[in-house]
């Protein structure tokens, strides 16, 4: 009995080892079928993940504007119960401004507090909420040589230069003595950048004891380009020249911008004439002769006319080339009462005579001014942003045209009248 137990037990152990064998050897068969069809499927269909390739190249989108003039009428007019508010000045050109990267502007007063009295034309002294309305916008690059750098004096200025160092954004133009070969360097959008600020024309003669004010020469723009041609993508540089309220560049400004495209400069950014002068290229540099004011309590239309020049700046990873685009322009507007009140900068395209009278032919005239050294710059329409409201019905009147944002609230009530009527 024990002998047959035994002998059953060896045969199911037979078995199973055996079972065991075979089911190994046909799985293991069956895998590598599988892996081979694996194999060949994706030989012959091509991966479901998507390969990332690198960009074939980078940019920026730049915007230039002319100078923040705050004369008295500027700062009283934003005066507020506990201080200053520019904000709602610049209400209509923000969102124009925010669209891009950089934004340039040049500050021309200083902010030396209030205790050396804040003051206009012509030893100007504004609050610093200026700054803080002008970041605010979206501006983050600040050109400050001008001529109205030291009209407080080198502690004035000192106060001023404490300012702009507790800011996050780009400044050029003066600083403390012992700073005053630093040029700073950022990166956006893995373009690196630099700005250079200068100036050729100075009301008060600087001592150079505590601070420095950029003067331009060729030989300080040769030595300031070569310090950072190496470490930079893209070199910008503003400079205050040229003869005031004139709409042409002088014998000066074009020599200048000339050595400065010899150096390799990208975007040259003119001011100090307070009104527009053309765009126009010297080989691959681009060339704002003047930006004209960006805001002011001047008095004519063309010093109430200014310039919002967007532009592209493209990196391509390949050859490392820059390549700075046609410039677009928005053409703005320092709108104001008869008693110098209620400051508005408005862009063009947001205007028709409603707003401005004689609005066709302040736009004609700067268009001019913009396109004289190159009939294809591209400069937005005037009013192209409006809406238009047709009412066939009405023999009074064919079209009432009212602004696309709440700058509608100051157009003529009696429009709205004949719009309720009909």
């Amino acid at each position: 009995m024990k002998k047959f137990i035994v002998t059953i037990i060896a045969l199911v152990t037979i078995l199973g080892l055996g079972y065991y064998t075979v089911n190994e050897l046909y799985l293991s068969k069956k895998n590598k079928e599988i892996e081979t069809d694996l194999r060949s499927s994706s030989k012959d269909k091509p991966s479901s993940s998507k390969e990332v390739k690198k960009p074939e190249f980078t940019t920026l989108k730049f915007v230039a504007t002319g100078d923040a003039l705050i004369h008295g009428a500027v700062y009283k007019d934003a005066k507020t119960d506990d201080g200053y508010d520019f904000r709602p000045q610049l209400k209509y050109v923000k969102p124009i401004i925010q669209s891009y990267d950089l934004a340039f502007y040049n500050q021309e007063t200083v902010f030396a507090g209030e205790d050396y009295g804040f003051s206009g034309y012509p030893r100007f002294n504004s609050p610093k909420e200026v700054g803080d309305a002008m970041i605010d916008a979206g501006f983050n690059v600040v050109a400050l040589a001008n001529n109205h750098s030291i009209d407080k004096g080198e502690k004035g200025t000192l106060n001023s230069i404490a300012y702009w160092e507790d800011t996050e954004v780009m400044w050029h133009g003066y600083n403390k003595i012992e700073n005053a070969d630093d040029i700073m360097i950022m990166t956006k959008n893995d373009i690196t950048y630099a700005m250079l600020s200068y100036t050729s024309v100075n009301n008060i003669k600087p001592l150079n004891k505590t601070i420095r004010v950029n003067e331009y020469s060729y030989a300080q723009a040769k030595k300031d380009v070569e310090s950072i041609k190496d470490k930079v993508d893209v070199i910008i540089v503003s400079i205050h020249w040229g003869v005031e309220y004139s709409h042409t560049p002088s014998s000066f400004q074009i020599q200048a911008a000339k050595e400065l495209a010899s150096l390799g400069v990208h975007i040259i950014c003119g001011h100090h004439p307070h009104v527009l002068q053309p765009i126009t290229r010297i080989n691959d540099t681009l060339v704002i002769y003047s930006l004209g004011n960006f805001i002011s309590a001047q008095r004519t239309t063309a010093q109430l006319t200014g310039a919002l020049v967007g532009l592209e700046i493209k990196k391509d990873y390949k050859t490392n080339k820059i390549t700075v685009s046609d410039p677009e322009v928005d053409l703005i507007y320092t709108i104001k009462n008869n008693r110098y009140r209620d400051f508005k900068l408005m862009p063009f395209t947001d205007i028709n005579d409603s707003i401005l009278p004689n609005s066709k032919k302040i736009y004609d005239d700067a268009y001019k001014v913009i396109t004289k050294m190159d009939e294809n710059i591209k400069v937005k329409e005037l009013g192209s942003n409006l809406v238009s409201f047709n009412n066939d019905n009405s023999k009074n009147v064919a079209a009432v045209v009212v602004p696309h944002h709440d700058i509608v609230k100051n157009v003529k009530n009696e429009y709205w009248e004949i719009l309720k009527k009909n």
